[in-house]
């Protein structure tokens, strides 16, 4: 076990992150947080669209620091499209300290896909686990 989900990307809820992920106290607030940011998201903004969920909160890691979020865009009409540009670009920083998430976005058309992006593991990780350099992290793909 090198302490990563599997590569690839894995349907779930949001039960199910918890069950899995929600294995202290501190995991358990940044979860609580985070239930917290999918309402504003929801009631606030319009935006119940599907996500992807990453980053140290899907490791082994007793404390990360935050849950790193990517809002699946691909759907979304041209309002929420515009909605979560503006949050991402206005309130990024608002979001991580409110909420402890790191707040990114997928869409097709975007110079980017981050999902790809957040399924690299860092060279220093990579060679502080001694893991080939080809390894990749799984992400968690959640519905709302």
């Amino acid at each position: 076990m090198d302490g990563y989900l599997p590569a690839g990307e894995f349907d779930c809820d949001l039960g199910e992150v918890e069950n899995t992920f929600g294995i202290n106290d501190h995991r358990v607030g940044l979860l609580d947080k985070f239930r917290e940011f999918l309402t504003w998201l929801r009631d606030d903004h319009d935006l119940d669209l599907p996500y992807f969920v990453d980053g140290s909160y899907t490791t082994a890691k007793d404390a990360p620091s935050d849950i790193d979020f990517v809002l699946d865009l691909t759907n979304a009409t041209d309002s929420q499209i515009g909605t979560a540009l503006t949050l991402f670009t206005f309130h990024q920083a608002a979001i991580k300290h409110d909420f402890k998430v790191d707040f990114w976005f997928f869409h097709p058309d975007a110079d980017k896909d981050l999902r790809q992006f957040f399924q690299y593991v860092r060279v220093e990780e990579l060679q502080q686990r001694q893991l080939p350099p080809d390894t990749r992290k799984g992400i968690l793909r959640i519905q709302p």
